[in-house]
């Protein structure tokens, strides 16, 4: 996985040092771009894809804290996931509705 040439890696300490530091089990599930890379390589390990996100809740496995990212590339032609302006609504609702269920 690379960084956007555009991005510098960041420093500051997050939600997921302070459950590392804790015991709690955590992961970050995302769907097509990472947005922990913005720590570099820090967070690989607990960074995993929605496919992973999907077969960890069929199995009864997810960590205490999961959280799952959409889809956010093609967020400017409106094929993004989310809900964040240009996507369109209705697939962001799909996909929360999916992640819920």
């Amino acid at each position: 996985m690379s960084l956007p040439c555009h991005v510098d890696t960041a420093f500051l300490p997050t939600i997921w040092d302070h459950l590392r530091k804790k015991g709690v089990s955590a992961r970050y599930y995302y769907s097509d771009v990472s947005f922990l890379s913005m720590w570099g390589a820090t967070y690989w390990s607990i960074s995993a894809s929605y496919e992973r996100f999907l077969a960890a809740a069929a199995a009864g496995t997810l960590p205490s804290v999961a959280f799952v990212d959409p889809r956010s590339l093609g967020e400017a032609e409106g094929s993004a996931n989310d809900d964040h302006p240009h996507a369109d609504m209705r697939t962001g609702d799909a996909f929360l509705a999916a992640t819920l269920h």
